[in-house]
């Protein structure tokens, strides 16, 4: 591996915040009289067919709340910090975006600091992930969301790793499935091996 530059999606990934979104997405859909309108869409607003005011109203009303409150995913913060110390420079990479935060750069850094998350440099609006991940040089990328990572496995030289969720079914042999943080500790270690 020429370089160890890892890139890293922040919302269900270093975070874990499905269950509290989807029950929030059940309660907004309520309110509104909504149903699920299709199970197989990975993202909230698809899942039940949000316009794009609806979608607006649930990030205002219920979604920053839920981020803000996120907890950090079991051994995330010790195995960034192990990747670290080791010589991996950490991009977090996340689409928070001035469309539904004030300033999304100090509200995910106040966060990322007070849970104590290790990295090297925060990127938001990022929803071209394939765009920064060649542009930063990344070598290693995580993500949650299937479309992502699907994306950023078309640049060659980047190893795509996907964070396990109950509904972000995903099979392609260019990218590996991890269910938590020490697998993909493990597997770095090993690749560093060869």
């Amino acid at each position: 591996m020429q370089n160890k530059i890892i890139g890293i999606d922040l919302d269900d990934t270093i975070t874990d915040i499905r269950d509290s979104m989807h029950e929030s997405a059940f309660k907004f859909a309520k309110e509104k009289g909504l149903k699920i309108i299709d199970e197989t869409k990975y993202l909230v607003g698809e899942k039940y067919g949000l316009t794009k005011d609806e979608l607006d109203e649930f990030f205002k009303n219920y979604r920053i709340k839920i981020v803000e409150n996120a907890k950090v995913r079991s051994d995330a913060r010790e195995v960034l910090t192990k990747l670290i110390d080791l010589g991996y420079k950490i991009i977090i990479i996340t689409a928070r975006s001035s469309k539904n935060y004030d300033n999304p750069y100090e509200f995910t850094k106040k966060w990322l600091d007070s849970n104590q998350i290790p990295y090297t440099k925060l990127v938001v609006n990022g929803k071209d992930k394939k765009v920064i991940c060649e542009k930063e040089n990344v070598s290693i990328f995580i993500d949650d969301m299937p479309s992502n990572c699907l994306d950023v496995a078309e640049l060659s030289n980047v190893k795509v790793y996907i964070m396990d969720n109950v509904d972000n079914y995903l099979q392609n042999n260019r990218i590996k499935r991890i269910y938590n943080f020490k697998e993909l500790y493990e597997d770095l270690n090993l690749l560093s091996q060869k």
